[in-house]
C-alpha cells in the first residue's frame, strides 16, 4: 500500500479530530483543497477531483463523478484510479 498523501494525512486528522465526517462534508474539503490548490500544482488538483469523483458515486451522482474523473484525466492523463471509475461508468477512461 502506497504512503498517504499530503491531502489525504490532512482529512485523516480532521477525521480524528472531529469525527466521521459525511459525505456531503467531505465534499466541501476537496471543494476548498481543490479551489486553494495552485494551477501548477497538477497531482494535487487531479487528485483532488478524483476524490470528488469518488464522493458524488457515494451519494449517487453519477454525472457529476464522470465530470470529476474526466477533470482527473485532463489534469493527469495518467491517474489510473480516475481512468479505472471512468470506464466502470461506460465513459471509456
Amino acid at each position: 500500500m502506497p504512503a498517504p498523501t499530503e491531502l489525504e494525512l490532512l482529512i485523516l486528522g480532521v477525521v480524528a479530530k472531529f469525527g466521521p465526517l459525511t459525505p456531503y462534508a467531505v465534499r466541501r474539503h476537496f471543494a476548498l483543497a481543490l479551489a486553494l490548490a495552485p494551477a501548477e500544482a497538477a497531482a494535487h488538483r487531479a487528485g483532488c477531483h478524483y476524490h470528488l469523483g469518488v464522493v458524488a458515486l457515494a451519494v449517487g451522482a453519477r454525472d457529476e463523478a464522470a465530470g470529476h474523473f474526466t477533470a482527473a484525466i485532463a489534469i493527469l492523463p495518467d491517474h489510473r484510479g480516475a481512468r479505472e471509475q471512468l470506464r466502470a461508468l461506460g465513459g471509456g477512461g
